[in-house]
């Protein structure tokens, strides 16, 4: 499990972004946007939701508690199952 420098970081770069551009976005200064990174202090929640928002990730993939499109796949699956039951019941 990542820490949740390391996972700020990493969606930072998945968007090619500096720690100035996160920055920019969120308020943050690319200071506290490093010291987050470098789990030199902690994130508070509020700054979490911020960070989510900006970066646009769940706070549960930022937390490294589900994979992007984790959760989508399963509802998707779950609609799958629940049509083919609906469409065997009352179509054929």
């Amino acid at each position: 499990m990542k820490t949740i420098g390391e996972q700020i970081r990493f969606y930072r770069l998945q968007k090619n972004w500096t720690q100035e551009d996160l920055g920019k976005r969120t308020m943050i200064s690319n200071s506290t946007i490093s010291l987050y990174e470098n789990n030199a202090r902690p994130v508070p929640a509020d700054v979490v939701i911020t960070i989510c928002r900006a970066l646009d990730v769940t706070p549960n993939t930022l937390l490294d508690y589900e994979k992007p499109g984790e959760n989508k796949q399963k509802l998707l699956n779950e609609a799958t199952t629940l049509i083919g039951n609906l469409y065997d019941k009352y179509m054929r």
